[in-house]
């Protein structure tokens, strides 16, 4: 179907250019409005702004649930010093927040015991929001670098046609890191949670 596609930017203040973080705007907008659960594919998690809007989202009574798949460590001395120390601070502040079991990081790894590298930036909100982009959840994502993500938004065009073909994207790729087939998923996915699908197909 014909869908409108949204445009999200980051640019840092250069000389006459001014600051530009609607990719910043659009992440905080996104986990509020979530209603059931937030899927996200990102190369860091390391924003105090992002983190602080899940921990909000945590201390509501019925959250929704909120996977992120990640690398286990970053790539590089620096960026492990730098990243990975604050994923672990943020990641120990959400866990003291998340009174109800909806939050979790998980690190793909090959069948073989190979951890896997993601360099994706996906984001996939109550299939009705699909974002694809160059943007981490990261600070420099967020007001230093140049950054663009897209998005479609079924909730203003395209309605349960496209919301079909979000659910489509979120079950392939949860089959794809567990391993199972797009069946087996989408099947599991109209009668349970994302989280306990999850749980009941991962492997170690």
């Amino acid at each position: 179907c014909n869908v409108n596609v949204a445009i999200a930017r980051t640019r840092g203040k250069y000389r006459d250019d001014p600051e530009i973080r609607e990719v910043e705007a659009l992440f905080l907008d996104l986990i509020e409005q979530a209603e059931h659960y937030v899927y996200i594919e990102t190369q860091y998690f390391a924003s105090r702004k992002i983190t602080a809007a899940i921990a909000r989202r945590l201390c509501h009574p019925d959250p929704p649930e909120i996977v992120i798949v990640m690398p286990e460590t970053a790539d590089g001395w620096l960026e492990q010093v730098a990243m990975d120390t604050a994923r672990a601070k943020f990641v120990t502040k959400l866990r003291s927040y998340d009174k109800h079991g909806r939050f979790r990081i998980f690190h793909p790894y090959t069948a073989e015991g190979t951890a896997i590298y993601v360099h994706a930036k996906v984001m996939i909100v109550d299939d009705v929001v699909l974002r694809v982009g160059s943007a981490n959840v990261n600070n420099r994502s967020m007001g230093f670098d140049s950054e663009c993500d897209c998005l479609i938004d079924a909730r203003s065009a395209g309605g349960k046609e496209l919301e079909r073909t979000i659910n489509n994207v979120r079950t392939s790729l949860l089959a794809e890191h567990l391993g199972q087939s797009e069946e087996a998923v989408g099947e599991a996915l109209e009668n349970g949670s994302m989280l306990e699908i999850i749980e009941r197909f991962r492997g170690d």
